[in-house]
């Protein structure tokens, strides 16, 4: 709750460039002082029975608490509620027919389709462990006995197709039909910007939030193209934001996943920030008779945002901590020297900036 209600400090603990890492481990100087990160002086500062030793000393190692942050887009967000843990609660697919396997006695045939494809291509298909290629739109893998996720993954314009079935539990021997849809969830945008000072540099963001930095007169980027996000816009800016820096934009215009776009546009000066300035005249009593200010005054406001389009992403923090095992003779069978880790994760979005108002 504190990195999603103050997540410009949040953030600029990891890195006050404005790059945070994808993942984040509390450091225990972030469990003492209070000038650092929210979320993790939050963890130490939590009712209940978590000792703050145990975070403030060697936080992370072995038998000790530790507090990990992730920092996730809504294309990792997406990713996360298709991915292991969503695939748990699949039910098993997959009905075998029995002793017809035309692998070798060890193995289990898998065949199937796979829709989605980009015209004339190929997938390549694992299960983690087997792998092969598809013919066209067709496949067939001799997998290892388990419980198996199959994966299909086809080259493209990002990261380019991808698409699983699973978990199916495979017997050996046994032959099944497991069908595939891939998707790109991606385009890729090229261009050119006109208008940038000599040896200005730019980041560039869309809008969900994916960025790219050091960019000058030409630029890639590969945007969020899914059925969720049917169009972008691109920023290019440098210097403050609001006031005294450059900036343009180009959009919105329309994206389909796997396809490429060339977006020309150009940037131009802000406006020059204005300053404070305050002046009084003291009369000859030494009392302040008058006292006036000119210009805006500067604080927490939405232009302050290091992090842009933060108010898309998601904070994913996870706690985890020792517990005593008090169980007499048994307990060492259960955990390391009667020491178990247990631990919990909440992932929460990123307030509005109109609430956070750049905090």
């Amino acid at each position: 709750r504190a990195g999603v209600e103050a997540p410009n400090t949040s953030l600029e603990a990891w890195d006050a460039s404005g790059t945070a890492p994808s993942t984040h481990q509390c450091t225990a100087a972030e469990f003492v002082y209070a000038t650092n990160n929210p979320i993790c002086l939050a963890v130490a500062n939590s009712s209940g029975y978590l000792k703050q030793s145990l975070l403030t000393s060697n936080p992370c190692g072995p038998n000790q608490g530790c507090g990990t942050i992730k920092l996730l887009g809504p294309t990792n967000l997406t990713a996360l509620r298709h991915g292991p843990v969503a695939r748990l609660m699949a039910a098993p697919g997959g009905l075998p027919q029995t002793g017809n396997s035309s692998c070798n006695g060890s193995q289990a045939t898998v065949t199937g389709t796979i829709t989605g494809l980009p015209s004339g291509s190929n997938a390549s298909i694992s299960d983690g462990q087997d792998s092969t290629t598809s013919n066209g739109s067709t496949y067939q893998l001799c997998a290892t006995p388990g419980s198996q996720v199959f994966t299909a993954t086809v080259s493209g314009v990002c990261n380019g197709y991808t698409g699983s079935v699973g978990p199916i539990t495979v017997v050996k021997k046994n032959t099944y039909t497991e069908n595939i849809t891939v998707t790109d969830p991606a385009a890729q945008v090229t261009g050119t910007i006109s208008g940038v000072p000599s040896g200005d540099t730019w980041t560039l963001t869309d809008t969900t939030g994916d960025t790219k930095s050091g960019v000058t007169s030409t630029y890639t980027l590969c945007v969020v193209a899914d059925s969720a996000t049917t169009q972008q816009t691109i920023s290019a800016q440098v210097g403050p934001t609001g006031c005294g820096g450059d900036q343009g934009s180009v959009g919105p215009f329309a994206v389909s996943g796997g396809s490429s776009y060339t977006e020309n546009f150009s940037v131009s000066a802000e406006p020059t920030c204005t300053t404070t300035t305050t002046t009084a005249t003291t009369s000859s009593s030494g009392t302040a008779t008058t006292s006036t200010a000119t210009g805006t005054t500067s604080g927490l406001t939405c232009a302050n945002e290091k992090f842009s389009n933060e108010d898309a992403d998601y904070i994913s923090v996870t706690v985890t901590y020792p517990t005593p095992i008090f169980i007499p003779f048994i307990g060492n069978l259960f955990g390391s020297n009667g020491i178990r880790m247990v631990t919990s994760n909440v992932t929460m979005a990123i307030q509005p900036c109109t609430l956070t108002q750049g905090g």
